[in-house]
Order: C-alpha cells, then sequence, then structure tokens
C-alpha cells in the first residue's frame, strides 16, 4: 500500500497547516512515489545485509539501494532519483572529491557515532558540517559513486551486489577515487 497522504504536492495546504518545514515537503510530491516504494522495497528485502551501523557501512548500503534504483527507473532524471534540486544535484556532481574529502579530514568515514554523520543520510535542510548548498542525504550520493565504481570494476549482478555485507571490501573493490 502506499499512502498517497505523503504525495500531496510541496504545495499542500495541509502540509502547511502542519507547520512542515520546506525540506521536507519538497519530499512529497507524485514524481517520488516510484523512487520511495523502490527504497522501501529494497530496504525490506536487503536490510539484512546491514551488519554495522558505522558510517560507511550505511554509505555503501545506501549506494547499492541507489543503484539500484537508477537502474530500476532510467528514464528518471537522477536529481530526482536522489530527490535534489536541480541546484543540489550539481552541487554534488561538481564538489564529489571535496565531500568525500570532508570524511575523510574529519574523521567520519569510519565512524560509529550517528551524531556525526545523520545530515548526510537522512532528510535535512542541508548536510550539517558543509557549505548550505550541500544536501543532506549526501552519503546517498557519494555511496552511489562507489557502487557505480564496483560494478564497472568487478562482473557481478545486482543480487550478488546486494549481498556482500562488508563495506570495506566493497570500498577497496571499487576503486573508488573520486576526481578532482
Amino acid at each position: 500500500l502506499i499512502g498517497l497522504e505523503n504525495f500531496l504536492g510541496a504545495n499542500s495546504k495541509f502540509y502547511q497547516y502542519l507547520q512542515e518545514p520546506l525540506y521536507l515537503r519538497r519530499q512529497k510530491q507524485k514524481q517520488f512515489i516510484p523512487i520511495n516504494v523502490m527504497e522501501v522495497w529494497l530496504n525490506e528485502h536487503f536490510h539484512h545485509t546491514l551488519i554495522s551501523n558505522d558510517f560507511i557501512s550505511q554509505m555503501i548500503y545506501k549506494g547499492k539501494v541507489m543503484y539500484c534504483i537508477d537502474n530500476m527507473f532510467p528514464d528518471i532524471e537522477m536529481k530526482d532519483k536522489f530527490r535534489y534540486t536541480e541546484e543540489q544535484m550539481l552541487w554534488a556532481i561538481e564538489n564529489e572529491s571535496n565531500i568525500w574529502a570532508y570524511f575523510l579530514d574529519n574523521e567520519i568515514l569510519f565512524s560509529s557515532n550517528e551524531q556525526e554523520f545523520r545530515s548526510f543520510l537522512t532528510h535535512a535542510p542541508f548536510a550539517k558540517g558543509m557549505p548550505q548548498e550541500a544536501p543532506a542525504r549526501v552519503a546517498y550520493f557519494i555511496g552511489y559513486k562507489i557502487i557505480n565504481n564496483l560494478m564497472k570494476n568487478n562482473k557481478m549482478d545486482f543480487e550478488t551486489m546486494m549481498n556482500i555485507r562488508e563495506a570495506r571490501s566493497i570500498l577497496r573493490k571499487s576503486n573508488y577515487k573520486p576526481s578532482k
């Protein structure tokens, strides 16, 4: 079942009555229905493969989900798959190496302290600690780029990829190095 009350549009008077912030209301548009449904389905069927709560494991897991969504919906724009605005998508693309450097420089990549990385994985006005233009859930984007590299550099199917549990192994096998 799909709760259509969650997709009444960013300008719905009901969301305004509830005083939901704009960044959350933006997520409640009908073009996001297939993406949200697929993300929920993938989480339901593959969440057991997320064996650690550290940042790298969660980021890689979200990257796996986004890689599957990208391949299942080739006609949907990438910005909509990530639930970004056009500006946010461009910022993420242009700043990929800066995002990666931020995770490394601030020792977040292998952190288990959720306070340090929550806004990189959840809906928020922006990614905490980064410029205001940085979209929240930016870890989905970096995770997707890692998985995209993994799939380009290794011959495997979706199910095999989704069932790999060790995030550090995925990172090594991906040979991920963002271009500057």
